[in-house]
C-alpha cells in the first residue's frame, strides 16, 4: 500500500470510529433513561402547592 492509501484509510476508520462513538452515548443515554438536553422545546409542569399530599392526607 502507499502512503496515500494508508492515510485514506485512516480518515474512513476515524469516521467510523466517530460514528461508532456518537451511537454508543446516544444508546447509553437511551438504556439509562437520560434526556437530552439539546431539545429546548420540552416544558416541565410546575407548581406551588403539592395536591398529591392532600388526597392521602386523612
Amino acid at each position: 500500500m502507499t502512503v496515500k492509501e494508508w492515510l485514506d484509510r485512516s480518515r474512513t476508520m476515524e469516521k467510523e470510529l466517530k460514528q461508532l462513538e456518537e451511537l454508543k452515548e446516544e444508546a447509553y443515554s437511551l438504556a439509562c433513561g437520560g434526556s437530552d438536553s439539546t431539545n429546548r422545546d420540552e416544558r416541565v409542569q410546575t407548581s406551588k402547592k403539592n395536591s398529591t399530599d392532600d388526597k392521602f392526607a386523612a
